[in-house]
């Protein structure tokens, strides 16, 4: 992603800092944190913005910088498709583009009707296409952001559904949030009961909510799956979103 353009390139960095900040564990802990300091137990509270922090800039380094490089590679590609001007015998393959694996034969000495198939123009040949024989050329028409197979790029999912691996995780985090307010809340009210004392009631349910949180999970998920993006950067493959990682290991 280029600098070059100040306002997207904000907009990229506001979009993974969320992400990587919006997990269930997270806000969880930064709760009891707050919590903590509120009823004096500061070193437990910043113990658990400590791991917050860490998790979060752990997946923020690696989305982004993954994000960034795939990035940097697209805008090497060149989109363009081009209207033929000559052809001798050129045949083209399109299965990039309609999964089929039959050939198309193209000529420049046709005119196609406009109620014709955008894939069916036989005097087209299109981005991502390739030439199986014969020869032609012809005059670039259509380039960038307008060509059939960036369009095909664009329009898929820009809001992807939540993957199993994070389904798992937000079921988790929503079954320990009500088994801590459960808990918790009946743990302060009977101590409260017994010694009147609401500070010290509170600060033992906060002690308990905290030994209920899994603290160190989400350093230790967004770990593993770092460890996993980058094993595959070594074999020259770049992962834009850490979960991903967890779909490829289930394959």
């Amino acid at each position: 992603m280029s600098r070059e353009d100040p306002v997207r390139w904000r907009r990229c960095v506001r979009h993974f800092l969320w992400n990587a900040f919006f997990h269930p564990f997270n806000i969880i802990l930064i709760v009891l944190s707050v919590i903590s300091y509120i009823t004096s137990d500061s070193p437990n509270g910043c113990i658990m913005l400590v791991l917050v922090l860490v998790s979060v800039c752990l997946r923020f380094y690696q989305e982004y910088g993954s994000s960034k490089a795939a990035m940097e590679l697209s805008e090497l590609t060149y989109f363009l498709e081009m209207r033929l001007l000559s052809s001798k015998h050129l045949v083209v393959s399109q299965a990039s583009l309609t999964g089929e694996s039959w050939t198309t034969e193209k000529t420049a000495d046709i005119r196609e009707d406009q109620s014709t198939p955008l894939l069916d123009l036989r005097n087209i040949c299109f981005m991502g296409t390739n030439v199986v024989s014969g020869s032609g050329s012809g005059l670039v028409v259509s380039t960038g952001s307008k060509t059939y197979m960036s369009t095909m790029f664009s329009n898929i999912g820009k809001k992807k559904p939540p993957n199993d691996f994070e389904d798992g995780v937000r079921r988790i985090s929503y079954v320990l949030v009500a088994v801590m307010l459960v808990v918790v809340t009946i743990i302060v009210i009977v101590d409260y009961t017994t010694s009147s004392a609401l500070t010290e009631s509170i600060l033992f349910g906060v002690s308990v909510a905290s030994a209920l949180t899994p603290q160190m999970l989400p350093l230790i998920v967004n770990t593993s799956l770092a460890k996993g993006a980058i094993s595959m950067a070594r074999d020259r493959c770049i992962v834009k979103s850490l979960s991903a990682i967890q779909d490829m290991g289930s394959m």
